[in-house]
């Protein structure tokens, strides 16, 4: 289970059958991504951890998996929403902006 002779034997019976083939590199988080089981963030975590060459490559990209990026984007995306709700209010109601407030915005 495993060994060399087993997995060669295995992969070249099944090489002899017309339906089967191997994977191409990337298929499988390619096939992900698209059925939306992985966002491009946990795609692009994965390439950082297969190429990872130190313990804390390791663990940033684990990290990155788990959706810590992604929460980190998130934050940012509603800041930056936030931000320029309150540009257009200002430039739509300038004359008036003492009663554009962040309870406004936030609603």
């Amino acid at each position: 289970h495993g060994s060399p002779a087993v997995v060669s034997a295995t992969l070249e019976a099944l090489g002899r059958l017309s339906y089967h083939r191997l994977a191409e590199p990337g298929e499988f988080t390619r096939q992900a991504h698209a059925n939306g089981r992985m966002d491009l963030t946990e795609v692009e975590a994965l390439g950082d951890l297969i190429n990872a060459q130190t313990d804390a490559q390791r663990r940033q990209a684990l990290a990155a998996m788990g959706g810590g990026q992604r929460r980190s984007l998130e934050a940012w995306r509603g800041r930056m929403v936030r931000a320029l709700a309150h540009t257009e209010a200002l430039i739509d109601f300038g004359e008036d902006a003492d009663d554009v407030t962040e309870a406004a915005l936030s609603s």
